[in-house]
């Protein structure tokens, strides 16, 4: 059986802070839906340039991993001695009167550094793109400090907007989501395609693997969004919380405060099939952070059937693989789809793999089999 040598790269988004893609009131899963797109919900990285003082609002598709809120903001007259030249700062974001810490700043349709805002014709006009669980049809706000680039003062800019009637967040009851981009940067369709990340969140966050879902959120025809709850496997859920280096006291130089460096955090190996087409991406949902959800029941297709000694038939609709019999270890591998069969049985006990092996010289090489 041949393989590709070509890999989905992941990119996973994440932040391991309180209200990390929270949903805010008033929010409800399948609330109002419309057809059509508003200008909002198509609001991206790529949209096109919004007029000052207007909110859009968009949804986690196609490779975006926010829910967002995008504003267009513009200061309309510039202060003396301003230079053209000079660049402003962003440096507070607010939307709904909650500060958030993700955004991204956009001057000329293209992405920028925060600190690299730019006057033109007697004014700075820029776009910040915040994330944000938005409810449909809820009035909503941005808010944004400017810094002066010569005195530091703070000019305030504002963008207001309706969001758009739809299905809106997921499910509610979910408080908490990050996300994961596959790219398929190859040329070829990826259909059922294995992926597997290893994650870490605040372990206030999440107390079991029953919490976990993958979800794939997808443009509906029409505008709306349609959300697909994906089959997946949780594993190596585990918990740090050091209380040794978490009671290391320490206490900033100049102000005295405290400073915190830890917190007690869980990693989790998530496991799912991503369908990806050529040269795309694909927005895969990890939400958690929901005590009351009972344990996924997905079908999983295996079946392992006992037979002689040690042998074992493990199946699933990819592959059927026998255990030999004396030794357990793998001895054949059917791959259904090319009809391929992989298989030694010319030694020994013609096993694909002895495992485990040791071989530490000028000691003897040690090995797991029937010999």
């Amino acid at each position: 059986m041949r393989k590709m040598g070509t890999f989905l790269f992941i990119s996973v988004i994440f932040l391991l802070f309180a209200g990390c893609g929270r949903t805010p009131d008033g929010a409800k899963a399948g609330a109002g839906r419309k057809a059509g797109q508003t200008a909002g919900e198509r609001a991206g990285a790529s949209s096109p340039a919004l007029s000052p003082g207007v909110a859009a609002f968009g949804y986690p598709v196609g490779g975006e991993p926010w829910y967002f809120v995008r504003g267009g903001l513009a200061l309309a007259e510039l202060p003396e001695g301003a230079g053209a030249d000079a660049a402003w700062s962003v440096d507070r974001v607010v939307v709904d009167g909650e500060r958030t810490r993700d955004f991204l700043v956009y001057q000329d349709g293209r992405e920028i550094d925060k600190h690299a805002v730019k006057a033109a014709r007697g004014r700075v006009a820029f776009e910040v793109k915040a994330r944000r669980v938005w409810a449909p049809g809820a009035e909503s706000e941005m808010t944004v400090d400017l810094v002066e680039p010569v005195s530091g003062d703070i000019r305030v800019v504002t963008a207001k907007g309706t969001a758009p009637a739809g299905r809106g967040y997921w499910d509610p009851a979910w408080k908490n989501y990050l996300a994961l981009v596959v790219s398929e940067d190859h040329g070829f369709d990826r259909a059922a395609y294995p992926v597997h990340a290893t994650l870490g969140i605040l372990a206030d966050y999440i107390r079991s693997a029953d919490e976990v879902r993958v979800v794939r959120a997808d443009r509906r025809e029409g505008g709306d969004v349609v959300y697909t709850e994906v089959p997946s496997q949780v594993t190596d859920l585990v918990t740090w919380n050091d209380p040794a280096v978490l009671g290391i006291e320490e206490k900033d130089a100049a102000t005295g405060a405290k400073v915190v460096r830890y917190h007690p955090t869980t990693s989790f190996d998530v496991a799912f099939l991503a369908d990806v087409a050529a040269r795309s991406k694909a927005t895969y949902l990890v939400f958690y952070n929901n005590p009351g959800a009972a344990a996924p029941a997905y079908p999983a297709g295996l079946a392992v059937t006992k037979g002689k000694g040690l042998a074992r038939t493990v199946e699933n609709p990819f592959y059927r693989i026998t255990l030999h019999e004396a030794s357990g270890h793998i001895y054949e591998i059917f791959e259904k789809a090319t009809g391929t069969t992989l298989e030694h049985k010319l030694e020994t006990n013609g096993a694909v793999h002895w495992n485990p092996d040791v071989y530490a010289p000028p000691h003897a090489w040690y090995h797991s089999s029937d010999w």
